[in-house]
């Protein structure tokens, strides 16, 4: 990631996961996006600058893919201590 940039990934609560990314363009403006998932049991909404959607196939399965990587490091970083 560029010098100066930020991103998070992160589960808010059980139906809940966001993504946020802060980045500086290379004319020196900040950019900021925060983009909401929202589980719901006839699918996944995804939440955007007010702008509300079910998500892809793709995005479902990036999303997907993102939460078993998450789930793993938090099961090797942090409960790796306990026990």
């Amino acid at each position: 990631m560029p010098q100066g940039s930020r991103r998070e990934f992160f589960c808010l609560d059980e139906h809940t996961w966001v993504w946020h990314e802060e980045w500086q363009d290379q004319k020196g403006e900040r950019h900021v996006i925060t983009t909401r998932y929202d589980v719901r049991p006839n699918g996944i909404i995804k939440s955007q600058n007010g702008t509300y959607r079910p998500l892809t196939s793709q995005e479902a399965y990036n999303l997907l893919d993102a939460a078993y990587l998450y789930r793993n490091r938090i099961k090797n970083e942090i409960y790796s201590f306990i026990g």
